[in-house]
């Protein structure tokens, strides 16, 4: 009876593993470095300060040679599986307490290049860029899960959303949708804020992501000393290749599977 139950498991646990490997990540990961800097609000206090520093280590970190693009973010996918934000709509009723959990979106601050950076393919509209400044018109990003939940006709540029009720943010673009919270979790309604706009303190930038055209943690080191030419004071941590987040996702199931194989 042990074995029939020991093989049932394994057959099962096998397709988990399966279908998960055939997940669509919604982003390329070949090549990609995450590093993390968490600015000290003690001397970052303000947009312009970590603003100027952001955008320093970006033009930096661009110009080196083998890296192809770069970008900034609150949080890489895989990365953390929270952030998470009651979405407003203009122009429609607020929604009843009981319907708060079916208008909750997945939100992350990102700089100009980094949804081109992970390989996240526009839809519709345009990616954030050097127009999404802290004067300009507030503007936000969404992804095909989002517009299928609101705008099943896909019409959702040009339409204005609040995060949490703050200030209304024109749509300005349609991505395809990212696996943020785990390869076994279907995709999350998601919003992007321009990174120059996102002055809640859980979405300050957090996690540099480098696209490489080699081996990403072979560049590890000039990328640390490009940080700390900007500030040689500021940590750089958790610095690791997008590839072994990924293989971390898988983790769990690869020591089931061998406790399985070994019994």
């Amino acid at each position: 009876a042990l074995t029939v139950v020991l093989l049932v498991g394994a057959v099962l646990l096998l397709r988990s593993y399966a279908n998960v490997l055939a997940v669509d990540p919604g982003f390329d990961a070949e090549g990609l470095l995450v590093a993390e800097t968490v600015l000290p609000e003690s001397r970052y206090q303000t947009p312009a300060d970590y603003g100027l520093f952001y955008r320093q280590v970006l033009d930096a970190v661009r110009s080196l040679p083998g890296v192809e693009a770069a970008g900034y973010t609150s949080y890489a996918p895989l990365v953390n599986k929270g952030g998470r934000s009651v979405i407003f709509l203009d122009g429609r009723p607020r929604p009843e307490p009981a319907e708060i959990m079916r208008n909750i979106a997945t939100n992350r601050s990102a700089s100009a290049g980094y949804l081109q950076t992970l390989g996240v393919p526009l839809v519709s509209g345009r990616f954030i860029d050097e127009r999404d400044t802290r004067g300009s018109a507030r503007s936000v990003v969404v992804n095909e899960t989002l517009v299928r939940r609101y705008w099943p006709n896909g019409n959702a540029v040009g339409q204005r959303i609040s995060i949490g009720g703050g200030e209304m943010m024109t749509i300005i673009g349609v991505v395809g949708d990212v696996r943020q919270l785990g390869l076994d979790v279907p995709a999350d309604a998601e919003v992007f804020v321009p990174l120059d706009q996102a002055e809640q303190a859980f979405m300050r930038p957090r996690q540099l992501v480098v696209r490489t055209d080699g081996d990403p943690l072979a560049l590890a080191p000039t990328i640390r000393d490009v940080i700390w030419a900007v500030d040689p004071d500021q940590p750089v941590s958790s610095v690791r290749a997008m590839g072994d987040v990924l293989d971390a996702e898988l983790g769990s199931r690869n020591t089931q599977l061998t406790l399985i194989v070994a019994f």
